[in-house]
C-alpha cells in the first residue's frame, strides 16, 4: 500500500486516525515538504537592555523581546513573573473550593479518585497498582546492589543508624521517648490499659484484619513487599527457608491443599494479653515452624514466651506440633525435651 499523502513511497505507519504514512513524523514525507522547498526562519527572542516596563505586566522592567514584538520580563509570555503568580493564585483557590456533594476540597477530591482509581486497577496476580508499585520498589531496592555488597534496603539502614548518631539523631529519639513514656503514664479508664498499649493492640488488630487478595495480613504484606525471603507454593504463602522446607514436604506427601496460615489466637504473658499467630493449620493441628534461635534465642530468652504461644493453642482445642529445625515433634515431645530449660 502506497502514502496516502500522494508522495509515491510505500506506507509503513498507520496514523491515530487510521491514516497509512510513510513516515511517522509527517513533515519527513515528501508531499508534506518536497525536496527545495524552504522553511522559513522562526523569529529568535532577543536580549531587552532599555528600562522600558514589561508589557504583560507593567510591573518588572523587560528584559526580553519576544518573537511577537512585544517586551516581557522573562524569555516566554507564559512566564511573565506577575502572570505566573496570578495563575499561580486561580490554582490554588481552585484547589481549596470544596465541593457541595462530598464536602471535600477540589484536590483532596481528585486525590481520592486517584486513589480509588489505583486501587481498582488489579492485574493478574491479585494486586492493584498501590500494591505493585510497592513491591516494584521494593524488588528495585533489592536489586540496587553496590560495590560493597549491599543492596538499598541495607544501605538505608546503615545510613539511618549512623544518622541516629548524630546530635539530631540523638535529639529526635529522646523527644519520641518522651511521647511514649507520656503515653505510657496515662491510662485508659476504660480498658486499664495505658495508651501506649492501647495503640499497640490496635495497630496489631489492625493488620491481622487487613486481609488482601492474597490472604495475606499486614504483617505478611509487609515481608512480601519488602522482597524477604517469600513466596508461595501452591497459593500457601510462605516466609524464610524453613517455613518453605515444610511446604516442600507437605506437597511431597500430597497434603499441601489442606495447609492453611494459621488462626490469630490470644495467650498471656507476664500478666498481659497478646496475639499469637501460629504459622500453618492443617485440618485441627496447629505447626509451629522455628529454627533454634526463633525457638531459644539468646540465653533462652524467647523460649517462655513461644511456651506460652504453644499452651494457648493447646487449650483453643488444637493438636499442637513444633517443627523445630526441620524435626516435627508433639508439643508433649517437645515439653519433654526442654523441661531442664523450664526449671
Amino acid at each position: 500500500m502506497l502514502c496516502e499523502n500522494g508522495c509515491g513511497e510505500g506506507a509503513t505507519y498507520i496514523t491515530k486516525a487510521l491514516k497509512h504514512v510513510c513516515n511517522k513524523n509527517a513533515g519527513k514525507c515528501k508531499a508534506n515538504n518536497p525536496k527545495g522547498k524552504k522553511k522559513t526562519s522562526r523569529k529568535q527572542v532577543t536580549v531587552y537592555q532599555g528600562n522600558l516596563l514589561c508589557e504583560f505586566c507593567n510591573v518588572h522592567l523587560a528584559t526580553h523581546i519576544l518573537v511577537n514584538g512585544k517586551r516581557c520580563c522573562s524569555s516566554t509570555a507564559g512566564n511573565c513573573k506577575e502572570k505566573r503568580k496570578t495563575a499561580g493564585k486561580k490554582i490554588s483557590a481552585s484547589r481549596n473550593q470544596v465541593d457541595c456533594e462530598t464536602g471535600l476540597k477540589h484536590s483532596e477530591l481528585i486525590a481520592k479518585k486517584a486513589a480509588e482509581t489505583k486501587a481498582n486497577n488489579v492485574d493478574e496476580s491479585g494486586l492493584n497498582a498501590h500494591k505493585r508499585n510497592g513491591v516494584k520498589v521494593a524488588k528495585l531496592k533489592a536489586a540496587d546492589i553496590d560495590e560493597s555488597g549491599l543492596n538499598a534496603h541495607e544501605r538505608n539502614g546503615i545510613k539511618y543508624k549512623n544518622w541516629l548518631a548524630t546530635d539530631e539523631g540523638r535529639i529526635r529519639l529522646q523527644e519520641q521517648a518522651k511521647k511514649q513514656s507520656a503515653l505510657q503514664r496515662k491510662i485508659d479508664p476504660a480498658l486499664g490499659i495505658s495508651e501506649a498499649k492501647r495503640r499497640a493492640q490496635l495497630m496489631v488488630e489492625t493488620k491481622l484484619n487487613n486481609i488482601n487478595e492474597l490472604g495475606l495480613n499486614g504483617f505478611e504484606q509487609s515481608h512480601w513487599k519488602a522482597g524477604k525471603n517469600t513466596g508461595f507454593i501452591d497459593g500457601v504463602f510462605w516466609q524464610y527457608s524453613n517455613e518453605r522446607r515444610f511446604l516442600e514436604r507437605a506437597k511431597a506427601d500430597g497434603i499441601i491443599d489442606k495447609v492453611k496460615r494459621g488462626p490469630a489466637l490470644k495467650y498471656e504473658f507476664n500478666g498481659e494479653v497478646w496475639r499469637y499467630l501460629p504459622d500453618y493449620l492443617i485440618e485441627n493441628s496447629v505447626y509451629e515452624i522455628k529454627s533454634s534461635y526463633t525457638m531459644f534465642g539468646t540465653d533462652n530468652k524467647f523460649l517462655k514466651r513461644n511456651v506460652a504461644k504453644l499452651l494457648s493453642a493447646k487449650q483453643s482445642g488444637y493438636d499442637v506440633y513444633v517443627v523445630l529445625d526441620d524435626t516435627t515433634l508433639s508439643l508433649s515431645e517437645f515439653l519433654n525435651s526442654i523441661s531442664d530449660l523450664l526449671k
